[in-house]
């Protein structure tokens, strides 16, 4: 499978592409940060977001791929799967993860 393209359009990846050090500064900023979905700060572990062509079949994505999450939303995504989760409550989680890289790049100087 093709990467999604989508994800192709995210500064952040292009910068992880040449920089996978950028996927552990990354990490740290995800573990500080309220749950996209609730706006909790009881945040349980990050949801590593699996899309098309980015990691192989059975492998943890990279932490690029990460959106802050409460223990409940974590537990929903998983037991109701991707598509039903993001039909039931509404939210596309590419676009919460491409807003999340958005956030994080805010104002740094550095990258």
């Amino acid at each position: 499978k093709m990467p999604d393209a989508r994800l192709k359009l995210t500064k952040l990846v292009e910068l992880w592409k040449n920089d996978k050090s950028i996927s552990k500064e990354y990490h740290k900023w995800v573990i500080d940060q309220p749950c996209f979905a609730t706006g909790s700060f009881q945040v349980a572990k990050p949801h590593h977001h699996r899309m098309a062509g980015w990691c192989g079949m059975g492998q943890k994505p990279a932490d690029i791929f990460e959106l802050p999450i409460t223990y409940e939303i974590h537990t929903a995504i998983h037991s109701l799967g991707v598509r039903e989760f993001e039909r039931i409550y509404s939210i596309d989680l590419f676009d919460e993860l491409e807003k999340q890289h958005n956030y994080f790049l805010e104002g740094r100087d550095d990258l």
